[in-house]
């Protein structure tokens, strides 16, 4: 990746169990500028709250581990900043040897994951739309900010959201910058897919105690007075096989989707009441 050499680069290895220490350790005896921090497992906002701690540098890049750049991403993304954003949301496409995969299909069409298609390069878009999977920022206008860490116990689901929320409050520009491309490279089964739908509904609940506001932006300000009666619907619909064959499998995958969001919401209420009595 170009420029690459000019810069700080931080790996954060929030507590692997396989190879990746000794891997990471190997990369930064031939790369002077790369710089690894171990930590025990916490959730990438508290792993990227990390590599900020550690540097002050003008311009910073935030990649995933299953992100490809294009060798121009860097300078796409400085480029983009030096045109008067303050958040430069890169592009990302799924990586051609998964891209036919039928649950990453399934998670296009649901608008579950991406939603860029939506926008034209330039386009000025909201925070709800930051993934920083493939994002730049002016550090300038991340002064007194970080991760909110009070996702952590899920380790899924709105650190990137509340992140944006904060700059967008205090007037940060955020634009889609389609010329800063990536490609991500994260196969999905079924059953992963319903795991991280429980986990965003335990997280919508956090979502709702910290930020009601961005619930309501969401339009989702009324899943803790419904959840119950979903779930009650989701469960009938289960026990008659029957249904499922009408429905097709796109539709019950959404539905046991749907039955885990609601049950993450459950968890988090009850975990609530746990420590209030």
């Amino acid at each position: 990746m170009k420029g690459v050499a000019a810069a700080r680069v931080f790996v954060v290895d929030d507590g692997s169990s396989d190879e990746t220490g000794s891997v990471l350790a190997e990369w930064a005896k031939q790369h002077p500028n790369l710089e690894i921090l171990h930590q025990k497992n916490a959730g990438p906002g508290a792993a990227r709250n990390a590599a900020l701690a550690r540097t002050n540098r003008p311009y910073l890049l935030f990649l995933d581990d299953d992100v490809f750049p294009d060798e121009n991403l860097m300078a796409a993304h400085r480029e983009f900043l030096e045109q008067g954003f303050d958040l430069s949301q890169g592009y990302l496409d799924w990586h051609p040897e998964i891209a036919d995969h039928p649950v990453l299909r399934f998670l296009d069409r649901q608008g579950w994951q991406f939603t860029f298609h939506h926008y034209a390069h330039g386009a000025e878009i909201s925070y709800l739309h930051i993934y920083t999977a493939n994002l730049a920022v002016r550090r300038e206008r991340m002064e007194g900010l970080s991760f909110d860490t009070h996702f952590n116990k899920q380790r899924y689901a709105f650190e990137d959201t509340t992140f944006g929320y904060h700059l967008a409050r205090a007037g940060a520009r955020i634009g889609l910058n389609r010329r800063a491309h990536a490609l991500h490279f994260h196969p999905v089964s079924e059953t992963e897919i319903v795991e991280r739908n429980y986990k965003v509904g335990y997280s919508c609940g956090i979502l709702g105690k910290y930020y009601p506001e961005i619930l309501k932006e969401m339009k989702m300000e009324n899943i803790f007075s419904s959840h119950r009666l979903q779930l009650v619907v989701l469960q009938l619909v289960k026990l008659f096989p029957c249904l499922r064959a009408l429905a097709g499998e796109a539709i019950f995958l959404r539905l046991r989707c749907r039955e885990a969001f609601c049950k993450g919401i459950r968890e988090y209420l009850r975990d609530q009441q746990k420590r209030t009595n």
